[in-house]
C-alpha cells in the first residue's frame, strides 16, 4: 500500500512507499497500477488525467467505514 497526495483534482498525485524514500509522481512508478484511491469523501479513479469520483455508494468503501466506525 502507497500514500497518494493530491494538490488538487486536476494534478497527478505524489507517492510515498514505505518502501522507498524516494516521493515520485504516480506517473513515474511503472511498478504501480492505481486502480482506485480512497479517503473519507468516497472512492475515486483517474480518468483522462483527472481524479473522478466514481461511486456515491461503493459497497467495499462503506464496508470498510463501517469496520473503521466499529473500532472507533
Amino acid at each position: 500500500m502507497v500514500l497518494s497526495y493530491f494538490q488538487d483534482k486536476q494534478t497527478i498525485p505524489l507517492i510515498l512507499d514505505n518502501l522507498s524514500f524516494r516521493i515520485l509522481p504516480l506517473q513515474r512508478r511503472k511498478d504501480l497500477c492505481a486502480l482506485f484511491f480512497i479517503n473519507s469523501t468516497g472512492v475515486y479513479k483517474f480518468k483522462s488525467k483527472q481524479l473522478h469520483r466514481i461511486a456515491l455508494n461503493y459497497k467495499k468503501f462503506n464496508e470498510l467505514q463501517k469496520k473503521v466506525n466499529k473500532n472507533f
